[in-house]
Order: C-alpha cells, then sequence, then structure tokens
C-alpha cells in the first residue's frame, strides 16, 4: 500500500477509509473539552485528528494545511505500519 496516495484514495480501500473515518472520529471528540487526551490505544489517525479537534476548539489550525496534510500522511503511515500493511 503507497502511504503517497492516501488522499488521492478513491473510497474503494477500506482500510484507508477506515483510518480516514477514525480521523474524523477524533477531530470530532476533540472539539469536546470533556474528553481527555487520547492515549496510546488509539490509532495515530484517530490522535491526529483528535489534535486539529482540540486545535479548531481554541480558534484556529494547529499547522499550515499543507503540513497538516504531510502529518496525516504519516498518521496513517504510522497506522499501516502497525496492522503491517506497509513495510
Amino acid at each position: 500500500m503507497d502511504p503517497n496516495a492516501i488522499f488521492d484514495n478513491d473510497g474503494n480501500d477500506p482500510v484507508l477509509v477506515g483510518l480516514l473515518d477514525e480521523m474524523t472520529q477524533g477531530c470530532l471528540e476533540g472539539r469536546n473539552l470533556s474528553n481527555p487526551e487520547p492515549d496510546g490505544k488509539r490509532s495515530w489517525s484517530y490522535r491526529h485528528g483528535f489534535a486539529n479537534g482540540r486545535a479548531e476548539k481554541f480558534g484556529g489550525p494547529r499547522a499550515m494545511a499543507a503540513a497538516l496534510r504531510v502529518m496525516a500522511e504519516q498518521a496513517i503511515a504510522l497506522d499501516l505500519r502497525a496492522r503491517k500493511l506497509l513495510s
């Protein structure tokens, strides 16, 4: 699996779709200040989304869009490696 193709995914790869869903869930939950910071049991994708949601709650992105995209790709690549789908 090519981590560079993450955002070119056409929705046919269930693993990538699942990780993008986790990232979205993390973002939504990060906006709720009563939710604790995620622990290591959560995916890298979820934690990336959570950090973005928390930053948005406080008024802005935590980095430039291009940097956030790279960070998202890195989080997904780490998740793929953890699942042994990427070497």
